[in-house]
């Protein structure tokens, strides 16, 4: 066989072997007593065959084995010494590579003592999914033949509506290994008379999830977080029939009994939380082909809650142009990555950071990440230069305006909720009762009617908190709201970044048993973050204008560098002052000797405060 044969082709396509007939031929001597034969390809369950006779020289078995190219393969044969094959003893073993497939697709080796001669037949590489196709198609024809010993595992037909559904996606080792562990447990129970009742069980536990198929389509299955759970599922599947076949008797299935229950119990606590899993990762796709959103977002009534009737919809959403620059605050990123992600009862993390230490840029990119993520339950992002998103009466609506389309327990609850005369009530209402009713009351009403879990809960996100609301009490109550909205029910947290007001620690260090916390200014030196942006933005400058990119040095760049102070809204705001203006070498002088702001005792805009501190130093050198 060509070596093209066994690897992956160009395009990186999977493709499997079939190793169609093993033959072993006795040479000197023979065996006295009853032969097995067993193929182990890498960590796979070994396959096997057993021989009670063999009057001739050969046996030959007809394995219909697929194994990926490359692989290392051993047979064994194993001659039986006692009665019902409790205890058997090796007779002969032959290692062999499938690289070194003979151009006829046939392979043959003699064992090291010279007792076997084995050959191998295979079958021209097929594509991994026509493989894992034929496998499921061909378990669930012979399920049709034993309807009696097989009645639970024949409702895993299911399986067979997945190789069909995502045949692309499934074209991996990870499937083929659930698809060729299915065949083996078939296999085995097709020899059984009757069924333990823990193996019973754990079946009944197996078919339960397989049906999924019913409410999927291949644009869910473009969705990270459903590949994966279906990958862990499989990986499930795999272990619990091969576990059943290792442990299953010749006559009873499994002797898994007491010996073995701590197994049984773990593998059925695997299947639920792969199901779990499953279904909440694609939960919001089903959930918005259901409620229609585009239709959703027009309800009247959805309406009342956004942030303005005026100005642009979606406002108070995260922006991806504001994100951090890829490979810059890593570390951040991945610590909030963690906390989202993990069952910690620490439902509320705080943020916090001088001005101008990239709190806004850090929002963005865990929003737009928790979006991608199908975790994102809500965002509101407080500017004080907007009065909307200033004002602490538009955040509640909002976020309920979000999690509507996201959650349809929750939107139906909500549309009830605004009926009559509450609907026109709402502009009245005071932010407490904002809450009460848009948010508290109505999760609570779904928690109550059904249990609404997740593998990772919902986050919702809110970035500056410090700027919305005109005096202290505002920011204090409406702080509190948001640790009680943490509270509500285990599926869902919240993400607040802010300067660290007094009355914001007052309030967080308050509910310190669901508080964690952040403190951006001693997370670790920003000042190679800043470097990388300030290199970024030149070389986006020398594009736009163009100009050559030694246009800025490197010792203008460790200059600007350096008066930031750590503060990525200083970079920032000099870069937008140089693309502002006509002559660039007098706009970067101008930032070299603008005077360096003191950004601990900045109150205000910090962005504004550092393009008037630009201004200013332009007019002060075009005056000299």
């Amino acid at each position: 066989m060509p070596p093209t044969h066994h690897g992956r082709e160009h395009n990186d396509e999977l493709k499997f072997l079939r190793l169609k007939d093993v033959v072993v031929t006795f040479k000197d001597r023979h065996p006295r007593y009853p032969v097995k034969i067993k193929i182990v390809v890498g960590e796979s369950v070994p396959r096997s065959k057993d021989f009670t006779s063999h009057d001739g020289d050969s046996l030959r078995w007809e394995a219909d084995i697929h194994l990926p190219p490359s692989s290392g393969l051993q047979a064994i044969v194993k001659e039986s010494h006692v009665i019902k094959w409790r205890a058997k003893k090796d007779y002969a073993s032959v290692r062999v590579e499938t690289t070194d497939i003979d151009a006829d697709n046939t392979m043959t080796k003699e064992d090291e003592r010279g007792l076997i001669v084995l050959k191998l037949v295979f079958e021209t590489p097929v594509k991994a999914g026509i493989a894992v196709r034929k496998g499921a198609e061909d378990a669930a024809a012979r399920l049709e033949q034993k309807p009696i010993a097989l009645e639970k595992l024949g409702r895993a037909r299911g399986f067979v509506d997945i190789v069909k559904n995502f045949g692309d996606f499934l074209a991996d080792a990870t499937a083929k290994a659930a698809t060729i562990a299915f065949s083996m447990l078939y296999e085995r129970l097709e020899n059984q008379e009757k069924i333990h009742e823990d193996a019973s069980d754990l079946l009944d536990d197996l078919q339960e999830f397989l049906p999924f198929t019913e409410v999927v389509d291949r644009a869910t299955m473009t969705n990270e977080a459903a590949r994966a759970a279906v990958k862990d599922f499989l990986d499930v599947f795999r272990e619990t029939c091969e576990f059943i076949v290792q442990y299953s008797s010749s006559s009873i299935l499994g002797d898994l009994i007491s010996s073995q229950g701590s197994k049984v119990d773990e593998l059925k606590a695997d299947f639920k939380k792969a199901k779990s899993k499953y279904d909440w990762s694609i939960k919001t796709d089903v959930w918005k082909i259901n409620l229609k959103i585009e239709k959703i977002r027009d309800n009247d009534m959805l309406k009342l809650l956004q942030v303005s009737s005026l100005g642009p919809a979606g406002k108070e959403f995260y922006r991806t142009d504001k994100a951090c620059l890829s490979g810059t605050r890593t570390n951040i990123l991945e610590r909030i990555s963690q906390w989202a992600t993990n069952a910690s009862d620490r439902k509320l993390l705080w943020v916090h950071g001088s001005p101008g230490s990239g709190k806004s840029a850090i929002a963005n990119s865990v929003a737009h990440k928790f979006d991608l993520q199908r975790l994102l339950a809500g965002c509101f992002f407080c500017r004080r230069d907007d009065t909307d998103l200033r004002d602490p009466s538009k955040i509640i609506p909002s976020l309920a305006t979000h999690l509507a389309i996201w959650h349809q327990p929750y939107c139906i609850k909500l549309l009830s909720a605004l009926q009559g005369e509450e609907r026109n009530k709402l502009a009245s209402k005071t932010l407490p009762e904002h809450f009460d009713m848009l948010i508290k009351g109505t999760i609570l009403a779904v928690a109550s009617e059904e249990e609404t879990s997740s593998p990772n809960p919902l986050i919702i996100v809110v970035d500056g908190l410090d700027e919305c609301g005109k005096t202290r009490g505002q920011r204090i109550q409406l702080a509190r709201i948001l640790v009680q909205t943490s509270e509500l029910v285990p599926w869902l947290k919240l993400l607040v970044l802010s300067r660290p007001m007094p009355e914001l620690n007052q309030v967080f260090e308050g509910s310190s048993q669901v508080l964690e916390k952040l403190d951006l200014d001693g997370a670790g030196d920003p000042t190679p973050d800043i470097t990388c942006f300030t290199h970024h933005r030149a070389k986006q400058v020398a594009r736009e204008n163009p100009l050559n990119e030694t246009w800025i040095s490197e010792d203008q760049i460790g200059s600007l560098v350096e008066k930031s102070r750590g503060r990525f809204v200083w970079m920032k705001t000099v870069f937008d002052f140089i693309e502002s203006r006509t002559d660039v070498d007098f706009a970067i002088e101008t930032a070299l000797l603008a005077p360096v702001i003191d950004f601990d005792r900045v109150d205000a805009d910090v962005g504004r405060l550092c393009m008037e501190n630009l201004q200013r130093a332009e007019s002060d050198l075009q005056k000299t």
